[in-house]
């Protein structure tokens, strides 16, 4: 790789730029890739395999996104006791043992009692119950009402209802769920909403609604074992329940499985990708590595995050090896001299003025004189140069965290530094 050097000029500028282009390609590629990140976030965190994406923060960074979906999307491989191919085998089997018993069936009553459980069956599974937060926003809205003390004395005096007494009731919870139950009738309930008056949250649709969906799924799973018990009663069709449940056991599993394989492809593309990205940035990191090993006390590349140390004997230039970070950095007297450079890059704006004439519409950077030197102040974002204050005697006197880089040169008057192309070098 070629360090793009330009002769009497800044050493090894080729190698640095190559390294802003292969930092700025892969911060774009987690910016453009991020929807795709935080939406397999969100579909292993809703699984039973969520210990790391289910703990993320909502200010996590893409590769604390990333390394949670790498974690629970090999947790859940790692579970399958089987692989996709024989669970698809075993829903084959589940399905041929239902067909079997069922074309065994010769009498109208076996077939209807069979008839009757798949359709309890799929009455049920096509009722979802009320969320735990639902019901309980349904109960606090009950137990909070002012009325629900007077409501609840009306509802234990009443008698002669078919799903039971409920002079035992206690709580909010207790009268829902003797509310919901599906023991309890129609009848009951239009009871239950006369000794229920006195608590206005007992008729708003809200409660009525939660309430509702309660009693509608409650009913679907008696039903259902109603109709199971009916048929496993029944020597003809004893085993019928069972099958049907092998089967269901077999197709959630096949899902389960299938899922999970679904989510290990995606994680694995995304983090293939995004190791490609970053080997490009490894790969010119090292050809610096590889340019000052062949430059000794020639020439010698700094990233100016790690070190500020120079060598007068050489020309060094300074680079950051990701986006100025807002940080300060002091080099000592005589670390920075002829020949040596800062390479700041493209992105900035070279402004001559004062702070106080920052242009908020750019990234910038401006040359402060100070009592010891110079201050190369370097804008974090746009609007950094206003965040700061210029002093007679120190050049920046607050530096609010991540608003400005401030680079203290000690010893260097601007009259020794020369500006191009977003490189500050001394001459």
């Amino acid at each position: 790789m070629s360090s793009g050097s330009l002769p009497g000029q800044v050493p090894g500028i080729g190698l640095i730029n190559g390294l802003a282009s292969a930092e700025a390609a892969l911060a774009a590629y987690e910016t453009s890739n991020t929807a795709n990140v935080d939406a397999l976030v969100a579909k292993l965190a809703a699984t039973e395999f969520n210990t790391e994406t289910s703990g993320l923060d909502a200010d996590a960074t893409y590769a604390e996104k990333l390394d949670a979906i790498k974690a629970d999307a090999a947790a859940a491989t790692a579970a399958k006791a089987k692989t996709t191919n024989q669970l698809n085998a075993d829903v084959l089997d589940a399905t041929a043992d239902l067909k079997t018993i069922k074309d065994s069936l010769t009498s109208a009553d076996d077939k209807k009692l069979v008839a009757d459980f798949d359709a309890a069956v799929a009455a049920n599974a096509a009722l979802t119950a009320p969320s735990t937060a639902d019901v309980g926003a349904a109960t606090g809205g009950l137990g909070g009402d002012a009325g629900f003390a007077d409501a609840l004395t009306a509802v234990k005096a009443l008698t002669g209802l078919t799903g039971g007494s409920t002079t035992a009731l206690a709580s909010a919870e207790e009268v829902y769920g003797f509310y919901t139950a599906a023991t309890t009738t129609d009848a009951d309930r239009v009871k239950l909403d006369a000794a229920l008056k006195a608590d206005t949250y007992a008729s708003t649709s809200s409660f009525k609604a939660t309430a509702a969906a309660d009693i509608a799924k409650n009913t679907a799973i008696a039903n259902e074992e109603s109709a199971k018990d009916l048929v496993d009663g029944n020597a003809t069709t004893e085993d019928y329940s069972g099958a049907v449940s092998a089967l269901a056991n077999a197709k959630a599993d096949l899902a389960e499985a299938q899922l999970a394989d679904t989510n290990q492809a995606a994680a694995d593309t995304i983090a293939k990708d995004q190791a490609a990205e970053v080997a490009k940035v490894t790969a010119v990191t090292e050809a610096i590595t590889k340019f000052n090993a062949e430059n000794e006390d020639k020439l010698e590349l700094h990233d100016i995050a790690k070190s500020v140390v120079g060598t007068d004997t050489v020309k060094d230039t300074f680079y950051f090896a990701a986006k100025a970070d807002g940080a300060d950095y002091n080099f000592a007297t005589k670390a920075f001299g002829a020949g040596d450079s800062i390479v700041l890059g493209s992105g900035y704006s070279f402004n001559n003025g004062a702070l106080t004439a920052g242009d908020n519409t750019k990234l910038e950077f401006f040359l402060q004189k100070t009592d010891t030197g110079t201050q190369v102040v370097i804008e974090s974002k746009i609007f950094g140069s206003d965040s700061v204050t210029a002093d007679a005697h120190t050049g920046v006197a607050t530096n609010p965290a991540d608003a400005v880089t401030v680079i203290n040169l000690v010893g260097v008057t601007a009259e020794h530094l020369s500006v191009a192309n977003g490189v500050v070098s001394y001459v």
